[in-house]
Order: structure tokens, then sequence, then C-alpha cells
């Protein structure tokens, strides 16, 4: 996976991605619409629940499974890309995509 370059000025930020050889993932954070692979923007809001602004939530976990002599068994990176915002009440929403 690869993702942007290092955003200073998060609120200047109008979409961000994350790309392999074969899938990209977007967030658009002026409407707070996601995207993969080119598939027409969808909500996983109301339009009108929310006051904006949409501000990046971005992180990967990275999981390893050990046994008792500690020698992995596997391990496993998940990304979670997604928003959180504000809705009408003040209240901190978030939504986001879990891509492994």
């Amino acid at each position: 996976m690869q993702a942007g370059h290092l955003i200073l000025d998060q609120s200047r930020l109008i979409f961000f991605s994350i790309s392999d050889s074969q899938h990209i993932y977007i967030v658009d954070l002026r409407t707070g619409a996601f995207s993969v692979d080119g598939s027409p923007p969808f909500r996983m809001h109301s339009e009108d629940e929310i006051e904006g602004p949409f501000r990046l939530i971005f992180f990967r976990r990275h999981k390893h499974s050990i046994n008792a002599e500690y020698q992995e068994l596997s391990h496993q990176i998940v990304y979670r890309l997604g928003w959180q915002a504000n809705d009408r009440d003040g209240k901190n929403v978030q939504r986001v995509m879990e891509i492994d």
C-alpha cells in the first residue's frame, strides 16, 4: 500500500488516497464520500447529518501472531481510511473503511 505525501496543513486537504498495484481507495474530505477502484462516490452518512469540516482518519494496524517459542506464525496488516466530523449537535462522528 502506498499513501500520499506528508500533509502539514490538513485543513487544506481535499482528498486522500491509498493504493497498491491492484486497488485505489479514496476519501473526499469536501463531501465525506468514498470511492473504491473508480466506483461512483458513496457516502456512509446522510448529507444533512454533518456540519463539517471532514478531518482525515488514516492509520494501519500490523498484528503479529507468535507461539510460545517467539516464532512468528502469521501477520496481518489492516489499513483504516475515513474521516471524523461533528454532527449538528456537536457530537463527534466517524466513518472508517477497513482495508486488508
